[in-house]
């Protein structure tokens, strides 16, 4: 059973370095390796024990003879698919010998690492104890390091959560049933059979369980980062869902997939194809864009409320009122997506069974405005304040002289946002690899060199140009709308289809926006067309939608049926703090575990009223801080024997003294008195021997060894 358990933990690391290689490999022939990687540990252990039954070398002989097999194997099965080859003129054979050198060169690592592992759990007693450790270094290899490759193994964050999580338990299920028998090899112990309890091998083994955790958090935490790369630098995948990352990033590279986020309608034909999600209003220069929350015009909300609410008109001029219904699918399910200003909002019930995760519908001040009435504008009218926030780029001199030279000879207000976007749209380029500035300045590396990147970069230098001339201006990400991708009135919105923009404001008009983002790819570069969806698929979700007539979320009792007055609960930022403060108290009281484990007998001593008691368990404590140094009680020996035998060995040229400590401690255990002179005389002596136990030690060694894995232990059972 243990073994079983233990090979298909291996089978989990090789799945996944098979997805890792999927391109070039084939699952079955990896399953072979797993068999065979297995089989050959086993028997090269049990080919040298008989062999070398009694050679003190015979671990080292094991593990030289089972990572040289592979390589043996290889060449023997390359010369013979070379003689196998001679007088044949088709290409069976090269065929043959290249898969043969391709499963070679991508699978020699992990086959050798599985057949030496299993050759060391058979002939050591702590590699079992070991292995969950070495297990969760090789799964955060995979991880960690490659990012990038996230999209190869999961699609989603949710499915790598669970995997993991099975993972672990199998770790722990793996550790709790290895209550087995361990032949030791350690001369310390004389080679007698030592009988390991099953909770001891669990104890043993949760030091490296932590040390897997924190691998796992940390490759996690890389796994998400990487996502922005992955979904074009706006979206960013979480534990359970998709959202907008909060911040404006300028990645070197991007890629795009294409997961169905949502299907979206409205009431009527309208030329607006930009759905708003967040506001990124506050610009530091280190930090670029971000959502600030205390930014002087909000949104009303960014979440979808529990029952209708509505919130106050706002500017009206060039504006009507759209009403929009959206379904979502792959997003998180409070995440408000609408056009221009939200109105009102309504959240539907949904029905058992449903594919969608949360229904609502909105209503919307959508602009309709022509551009010749925006022309007409000679300036925003903002508040000083409020338009000092909105202008603030950094005092940036390249952005500003970059800025009048492109509105040179232009005098009216829109003409001069026009004028930016068009310089940005028509002299620029679409890439999703804008590459890497030399000096770590992405912005300028684009605005001034490559003059390639993806809608991000096009924003973020269009809302800096803006505001380096006074005109106030934020930046917008959400989706944009294909519309020839309309189907029955609904639109499909898909996870490559988030973008960003710029909006800049309008005295009257509001906040207006405008879209830089070149059409043109960049030389050498396409833009593939996007991935149809399939027509079986959007069909199910239409004829999903069509057989359940929306039913309105009723008001909590006491409210009215529609409120105005509603601070809704932002459940995100509130799953973010909670998140937080788990983490911190997690890692206060996993630390205070480990503290309280290692120093648990010092901390007797020091609770202890009795002196007796408080001698005890100094004492015990101090056969903790000699277990690292290589103290050990065989099962011959008597404690006292133990001690003289340790300071022989350790610092025969000192005197260490541990036999007067252990008189005094067996006086304080067991004698019929035991004054305060002896107590005090019994630390004296503790002190002097820790003094030239550690003499000619660094501080940092002294560190390690309070720490090291066998100080943990029972001193005396």
């Amino acid at each position: 059973m243990v073994r079983a358990l233990r090979n298909l933990l291996w089978l989990y690391l090789f799945y996944h370095w098979y997805l890792y290689f999927q391109e070039y490999l084939s699952f079955f022939p990896v399953l072979l390796l797993w068999v065979g990687a297995i089989g050959l540990g086993s028997l090269s252990y049990k080919i040298c024990a008989r062999l070398l039954p009694k050679s003190s070398y015979k671990l080292f002989l094991t593990l030289l003879l089972t990572g040289l097999s592979p390589i043996l194997l290889y060449y023997c099965a390359k010369g013979l698919i070379l003689l196998g080859g001679i007088g044949f003129e088709d290409i069976t054979w090269d065929l043959i010998l290249l898969s043969l050198e391709r499963y070679f060169f991508f699978m020699i690592l992990p086959v050798e690492l599985l057949s030496l592992s299993t050759v060391l759990v058979y002939g050591t007693y702590s590699a079992m104890s070991l292995e969950p450790a070495f297990h969760g270094i090789l799964l955060t290899a995979l991880f960690f390091p490659e990012g990038g490759f996230r999209a190869h193994l999961y699609d989603h964050p949710l499915s790598l959560g669970i995997s993991v999580s099975l993972f672990l338990l199998g770790e722990i299920l793996l550790l709790i049933l290895t209550g087995r028998s361990s032949k030791a090899e350690d001369y310390r112990i004389e080679e007698h059979e030592r009988i390991v309890n099953r909770w001891t091998m669990v104890r043993k083994g949760l030091p490296y369980m932590a040390l897997l955790l924190l691998f796992l958090y940390l490759g996690y935490d890389r796994y998400t980062a990487r996502s922005l790369e992955a979904r074009g630098g706006l979206l960013k995948a979480e534990m359970f869902r998709f959202d907008f990352t909060h911040y404006l990033t300028l990645e070197t590279e991007i890629r795009q997939t294409k997961d169905l986020v949502l299907l979206y309608r409205r009431s009527e034909p309208i030329d607006r194809y930009l759905l708003k999600r967040f506001l990124l209003e506050g610009y530091d220069p280190k930090k670029g864009f971000f959502k600030d929350p205390s930014s002087p015009d909000p949104l009303p909300t960014e979440i979808v409320p529990p029952y209708p609410i509505s919130f106050p008109l706002r500017e009206t001029k060039g504006r009507k009122p759209i009403q929009q219904e959206l379904y979502i699918i792959n997003l998180d399910p409070q995440a408000l997506v609408s056009l221009d200003y939200p109105l009102r909002i309504v959240p539907f019930r949904t029905w058992p069974n449903s594919s969608f995760s949360r229904v609502y519908q909105v209503e919307s001040m959508a602009l309709t405005i022509l551009p010749l009435e925006l022309s007409e504008m000679k300036g925003p009218l903002m508040d000083p304040k409020t338009l000092r926030y909105y202008t603030e780029y950094g005092k940036n001199r390249r952005i500003r002289a970059l800025a009048e030279e492109i509105t040179r000879g232009i005098d009216t207000y829109y003409d001069k946002v026009q004028a930016i976007t068009d310089y940005l749209r028509y002299d620029y380029f679409y890439s999703l690899k804008p590459g890497k500035a030399p000096d770590g300045d992405q912005l300028s590396h684009f605005l001034f060199s490559s003059k390639k990147g993806y809608c991000s970069y096009f924003a973020f230098s269009m809302a800096l140009l803006c505001r380096s001339l006074g005109i106030p201006a934020r930046v917008v990400i959400g989706f944009y709308i294909d519309p020839e991708m309309e189907l029955l009135g609904y639109y499909p919105v898909r996870s490559d289809m988030a973008h960003a923009w710029v909006e800049v404001y309008f005295d009257g008009y509001g906040w207006v926006d405008f879209d830089p983002t070149s059409r043109t790819p960049a030389p050498g570069e396409t833009i593939l067309p996007g991935v149809q969806l399939k027509q079986e698929d959007i069909a199910s979700l239409l004829k999903e939608i069509l057989l359940h007539p929306l039913e309105t979320e009723p008001a909590p009792y006491g409210k009215a049926k529609e409120s105005k007055d509603f601070t809704p609960l932002n459940w995100m930022a509130l799953y973010k703090t909670f998140a937080r403060l788990s983490g911190i108290v997690l890692l206060t009281f996993g630390l205070g575990a480990i503290f309280l484990a290692r120093f648990r007998y010092r901390l007797k001593a020091f609770l202890s009223r009795s002196t007796r008691d408080r001698i005890q368990w100094a004492f015990w404590a101090f056969l903790q801080d000699l277990a690292p140094l290589g103290f050990v009680i065989t099962p011959s020996q008597t404690l006292k024997e133990a001690l003289e035998s340790f300071g022989n060995l350790f610092a025969p040229e000192k005197e260490t003294a541990l036999g007067d400590l252990f008189s005094l401690y067996q006086l304080a255990r067991f004698g019929e008195s035991f004054d305060q002179d002896e107590a005090n005389r019994f630390f004296s002596v503790l002190h002097k021997v820790r003094k030239n136990l550690y003499a000619r030690k660094n501080i940092l060694f002294r560190i390690l060894l309070r720490f090291h894995p066998k100080s943990f232990r029972r001193p005396i059972r």
